[in-house]
């Protein structure tokens, strides 16, 4: 475990305060970092602390703990905490006797809930605290004074007088949930002297970082204004569920969706116009071995995709989930979508990033390395998805940058060809394991992809892609 401490113009509160309380719990000096600026007028004084230093260049406490996440080891155990923590006091207002004992159970709590941040009560006020569950894992404001924190580089704060805000958003979005220790709360001094406030934190300030937040963010956090002028944001997961549509080609496939699902005509390939003024082929690339139906299914399914994405991204729909006709969804697993505020597939099938390679991937070698029921990022430099069949867009802006990126070349490739290219670019990086959505197999082995005359064979529903 590091201990970290951002300090800024208050070399002799952080001797007094948050380094007496360490020194009170025998936390040894090779694990604490003083974290100061360079352009600190204190900055010699805080040299002569025993203990280790981060100088750096930045300005602004969302910027410092950027500088913090990016310094420190993926994964390595933080403990983050305000140059002025005088004490940390459990429901009754007594002071604990053994800080690193709770750094350790605390650390333990976020490894059985597969967590990363952990926050403690924000006021010490015994009556407010006993009224809570020990420890919650919804949404809540953690205040920024004591965290306890698995190092995510990937989490990288926008604002500087609101990052406390931002810091439980971004690792509640990550991991789908958020501890809060509900029996601790710091000692301390709210805006005091020095710190953030010494470096231009005030009203107007907060009011602009707070509102940032509260507009991208609409869905999980809202604005207000105390009675002392300060804004502030209340945090609650607002999001409904996500609306899902189904690319439905063959009517014969609606039967097995009920009302949770909603019908998006697909184009039928055998309208598809081949020549001509209205003819699309020429726009697309193909195999030469690839025979006419074949081309004029691919078109279909292409543009089915890119339609219902423009249909998105026009009417603005933010939380929505693209099925084809031949996967089903697992409901029972919806809330691992609020996690995500990125592309994330929902299911789909592991494949080699050559065609001509095609079945010769170590599936079980690549399985081994995911984490169940986790969110997984796509090592592109080992294997790709293919098979569009199920996927997320969180927001419409997302499925706007999808249409701009297509096409990769000249001319247009099928779908997940396409998608594979916006792997390859980090557009798309994220997949749910195992699959939420999987091939309802009496459709999918009777689809054009898999046929009796296809030399492509189904093993199994792709829960595992």
């Amino acid at each position: 475990m590091k201990f970290v401490i951002p300090s800024y113009k208050r070399c002799e509160k952080v001797k007094s305060e948050t380094l007496a309380f360490l020194e009170r719990h025998k936390v040894p000096l090779d694990d604490i970092w003083l974290v100061v600026r360079e352009d600190d007028p204190d900055l010699e004084e805080y040299g002569k602390i025993k203990v280790n230093h981060l100088v750096l260049e930045v300005k602004g406490i969302g910027k410092t703990h950027n500088e913090i996440t990016n310094f420190f080891d993926e994964g390595e155990q933080l403990i983050e905490i305000d140059d002025d923590l005088i004490d940390l006091c459990d429901k009754e207002r007594k002071p604990i006797e053994n800080f690193l004992e709770v750094c350790e159970t605390i650390f333990q709590k976020l490894d059985e809930e597969k967590l990363s941040y952990c926050g403690t009560y924000s006021v010490n006020n015994p009556m407010f605290m006993s009224s809570c569950k020990e420890y919650t894992t919804d949404l809540r404001y953690c205040l920024g004074c004591l965290r306890f924190r698995y190092n995510r580089r990937e989490i990288q704060v926008e604002t500087d007088y609101a990052e406390d805000f931002e810091n439980c958003i971004l690792h509640y979005l990550m991991d789908g949930a958020l501890l809060k220790c509900n029996w601790l709360a710091p000692k301390t001094k709210n805006y005091s002297e020095g710190g953030c406030d010494g470096d231009g934190r005030n009203y107007e300030s907060e009011r602009e970082a707070k509102e940032y937040l509260s507009e991208k963010y609409h869905t999980l956090c809202s604005l207000w204004t105390r009675k002392n002028g300060r804004f502030d944001l209340r945090l609650k997961d607002k999001r409904s569920n996500p609306l899902v549509y189904v690319i439905n080609a063959y009517p014969d496939r609606r039967g097995k969706y009920d009302h949770r699902y909603k019908m998006f005509k697909a184009h039928w390939w055998e309208d598809i116009v081949v020549e001509g003024e209205n003819g699309i082929m020429s726009n697309y690339h193909f195999r030469h071995n690839c025979n006419m139906d074949l081309r004029r299914k691919i078109i279909a399914c292409s543009e089915s995709h890119k339609d219902l994405l423009k249909k998105i991204v026009k009417e603005k729909t933010n939380n929505v989930i693209i099925l084809e006709d031949d996967a089903l969804l697992d409901f029972d697993r919806i809330s691992e979508l609020r996690q995500m505020n990125e592309f994330c597939y929902l299911g789909g099938q592991l494949n080699t990033l050559k065609v001509s390679e095609y079945g010769k991937l170590d599936k079980d070698k690549i399985r081994s390395e995911f984490m169940e029921g986790k969110v997984q990022t796509i090592d592109t430099e080992k294997y790709r998805i293919v098979h569009n069949m199920a996927y997320y867009i969180p927001k419409w802006e997302i499925a706007e940058q999808i249409l701009s990126a297509m096409p990769k070349w000249e001319k247009s490739r099928a779908i997940d060809a396409e998608f594979f290219q916006l792997q390859q670019s980090l557009l798309i990086k994220r997949f749910i394991y195992p699959a939420m959505a999987t091939l309802y197999l009496p459709d999918a082995k009777n689809g054009f992809t898999y046929n009796e005359s296809s030399g492509y064979k189904l093993e199994d529903n792709q829960l595992h892609y």
